[in-house]
């Protein structure tokens, strides 16, 4: 990966399938692309360089440093029929959209989250206002219920924003996905 989210990966790979294809080498594309990039993206980088310069080839150099599958087989196909900048391009293309819809998605999930979060607070604020409970009661009988949402919310967020850390769930949660019907 080329940065730490979509929207980053996207100008990343655009930017390399440019320089490419302009005439400017990989390596040294790579090397404009570091100092734009975050500490742990330039050690990543700098792999890639060197094992470049000693003659390996892109897509097994992505393998072996984990990179997604899709990002290793366009890189494979570009550099197989000679279109590694096109491939590259692609693969911006891909990840912007990826960033667009990561943003749709999580502005689709506010409304819910401020409708949930409001309803597990009044339930409760009926007789905290009517003094039949107090403050300290109204909030220990709200604060798991909200603790217990936040951590699902939190999940929920982190299960989108980087699905390869949960792969187990990720699998789990398509495969609920497939098998609801569509509307």
């Amino acid at each position: 990966m080329l940065g730490p989210d979509s929207a980053t990966m996207a100008r990343a790979y655009k930017s390399l399938g440019h320089l490419l294809e302009s005439g400017v080498g990989m390596i040294e594309g790579l090397k404009v692309l570091a100092p734009t990039s975050t500490p742990l993206n330039q050690q990543k980088i700098t792999r890639i360089q060197w094992r470049l310069s000693r003659g390996f080839a892109l897509a097994p150099t992505m393998k072996l440093m984990k990179y997604s599958k899709l990002e290793i087989a366009l890189v494979e196909l570009g550099e197989e029929t000679g279109s590694l900048p096109a491939a590259l391009k692609f693969l911006g293309d891909t990840y912007e959209q990826r960033a667009q819809i990561e943003t749709a998605m999580q502005g689709a999930a506010v409304l819910p989250i401020v409708l949930v979060t409001f309803s597990i607070l009044i339930k409760k604020l009926g007789p905290l206002i009517s003094g039949l409970i107090t403050g300290r009661v109204y909030l220990e009988s709200t604060i798991f219920s909200l603790s217990l949402f936040a951590v699902l919310v939190g999940f929920s967020y982190l299960l989108m924003k980087q699905p390869e850390r949960f792969p187990r769930s990720t699998d789990t949660v398509r495969r609920f996905g497939e098998r609801l019907p569509y509307v």
